[in-house]
């Protein structure tokens, strides 16, 4: 379609069939719709690789996007200065704090924790199963009350984990808003202009907005921080896009 633009396929479904060899060939590796044990080792080889990964999921009503672009130097919009923003790898955005999970904390991400913790009991358990059905609703839903218990948003969280876990197929409202910001986000890794997302973004239809968040959270004493620290963060740490 584009004469400039290369294309290759490569063998396998899954991370663990994708050669270190080929990783290493790239500039930026982008996975879309794999299961967040997936999304895991495949950031850690891209990381090891000094490869930038993006990762995003779209289901049901909701999706999410995440971006570790390593230490990436870039020229904000309208400057001369380049600066450097460091991203913290996804084993780590999914972590949950030393501590109660901030209240302000997006429903989406609550979901995604409970999600991974599902997904890692099953690896646990010796089944291999990659797919998420309705079955392993209970199981995730069981996660979610373990991990946030008393939040103020653990109704809207069970809410989306619900439609996530029991609604797969992809709708395409929510892909198209997904596809415009990875595609944005896209431009601005390759070419060092302007700031990149850092590094969590959540869209639902449920309020029609898309919120950026750093993750993962250092709680002291109540208050929300950038686990980054924000030395060279150009971008509020929770930002909220309108999105018609």
């Amino acid at each position: 379609m584009n004469p400039l633009v290369q294309v290759s396929a490569a063998p396998g479904s899954s991370s663990s069939r994708i050669p270190t060899e080929l990783i290493q060939q790239q500039q930026l590796v982008i996975a879309i719709g794999l299961d967040l044990r997936s999304v895991d080792q495949l950031d850690d080889v891209c990381r090891r690789s000094n490869v930038g990964f993006m990762a995003a999921a779209a289901a049901g009503p909701a999706g999410w996007f995440f971006v570790d672009l390593g230490d990436h130097q870039y020229v904000p919009k309208g400057s001369s200065e380049q600066l450097t923003l460091s991203y913290p790898p996804f084993s780590s955005a999914l972590t949950p704090p030393n501590g109660p999970l901030p209240n302000n904390t997006h429903p989406m991400y609550i979901a995604l924790l409970a999600l991974l913790a599902t997904e890692r009991a099953q690896t646990e358990n010796n089944n291999s199963q990659q797919k998420r059905t309705p079955e392993d609703l209970p199981a995730a839903i069981d996660h979610l009350r373990k991990i946030a218990s008393n939040h103020p948003q653990i109704t809207s969280a069970e809410q989306l984990l619900t439609s996530v876990v029991t609604n797969a197929a992809e709708f395409a409202p929510v892909c198209a808003i997904l596809g415009g910001v990875i595609a944005n986000n896209v431009v601005m890794a390759v070419s060092a202009s302007d700031t990149p997302l850092n590094n969590m973004l959540y869209y639902t239809l449920f309020d029609g907005r898309a919120i950026v968040e750093t993750q993962p959270v250092v709680v002291a004493n109540g208050v929300k921080e950038a686990a980054a620290a924000a030395k060279q963060q150009q971008q509020p740490t929770e930002d909220a896009i309108e999105l018609d």
